[in-house]
């Protein structure tokens, strides 16, 4: 698996999947099916920061991460 999700994102993902589970756990929405729901966005957002790899990117073809463009030097004569 190639790393498809750069620092920051990554910090935000951990942080937020942090917050989803704290919320869930505290019951705060007074909704069961809500707190499940939060539960399991929040460990899914957290094993993506940890594995620094994000399955929907994948099957969006996209990634936070910016690619160095090779640039061909010119040429000395």
């Amino acid at each position: 698996m190639k790393a498809n999700i750069n620092k920051l994102d990554r910090l935000f993902r951990l942080i937020f999947g942090i917050f989803l589970i704290v919320i869930s756990q505290f019951n705060i929405t007074n909704d069961p099916l809500l707190d499940v729901i939060l539960l399991i966005i929040g460990i899914y957002l957290i094993i993506s920061a940890v594995f620094n790899y994000c399955l929907i990117y994948l099957f969006l073809d996209y990634s936070s991460i910016k690619t160095k463009k090779h640039r061909r030097s010119p040429k000395k004569f």
